[in-house]
């Protein structure tokens, strides 16, 4: 089957097919991001994965943890971006519920998707048009501005709730399949990391307080593990 697009004739079969792997590579961008926000959780997100990284390198945890959230602020705000700038697609909610041929029904309930997600737009429109994606002169000389995004606590796992349940919704009604929910369950290897530092952690404290011959013992390990 065939149909027009201005005067361009086009395969049903191919535009379906795309609009398929448009919503594939969507949640696998969604994915990443939930990803890096579980990494972001496993490290920064408890009083004992803190005390650990302070407890081993402070300074670098610190600088990792103002990476990881602006990264994760510029995701957040990418994701909800226009569907066309300057003439360009976007790989964006916007574009999922405008571009992409639904239902009716389908698109509303998309769209009622989209506007609980773009309410939290707020939380970092000013950091990414001033600060992440490109540096704004009067932010950056001004000393008093410490911020300028950022979520109330729980904001940033329910904005991910939404997006993923927007997922969800989309493959499920353009590709016949139900995602489920996320479950990383240490995929990326964050408590594998933690588990490491805690066993340096413990390693220091031995031989601080250990007895001369554990002190000799711990060196050879320490060197063969370098090895």
């Amino acid at each position: 089957m065939y149909f027009f697009i201005g005067e361009t004739c086009m395969d049903i079969n191919l535009v379906i097919e795309s609009e398929r792997k448009i919503i594939e590579k969507f949640i696998d961008r969604v994915f990443w991001i939930h990803k890096v926000h579980y990494i972001y959780e496993q490290l920064y997100g408890n009083d004992i994965g803190e005390k650990i990284l302070k407890g081993t390198a402070p300074f670098f945890f610190d600088d990792l943890s103002e990476i990881l959230i602006d990264y994760l602020l510029l995701e957040f705000s990418k994701i909800t971006d226009p569907a066309i700038t300057k003439g360009e697609s976007n790989l964006t909610t916007n574009y999922i519920v405008e571009k992409i041929d639904w239902e009716k029904e389908d698109r509303e309930k998309l769209s009622q998707y989209n506007e609980e997600l773009k309410s939290f737009t707020a939380y970092f429109k000013d950091a990414r048009n001033k600060l992440l994606a490109h540096f704004d002169l009067k932010v950056s000389i001004n000393d008093n501005i410490k911020s300028l995004g950022g979520f109330p606590k729980g904001a940033d796992k329910e904005f991910l709730h939404v997006l993923w349940g927007f997922c969800n919704y989309a493959s499920v009604k353009k590709n016949s399949q139900f995602l489920g929910d996320i479950n990383l369950a240490n995929g990326d290897g964050t408590l594998d990391l933690i588990h490491a530092l805690r066993k340096g952690l413990a390693y220091d404290k031995l031989f601080e307080e250990g007895s001369l011959e554990e002190k000799i013992k711990l060196f050879e390990y320490k060197q063969k593990a370098s090895d």
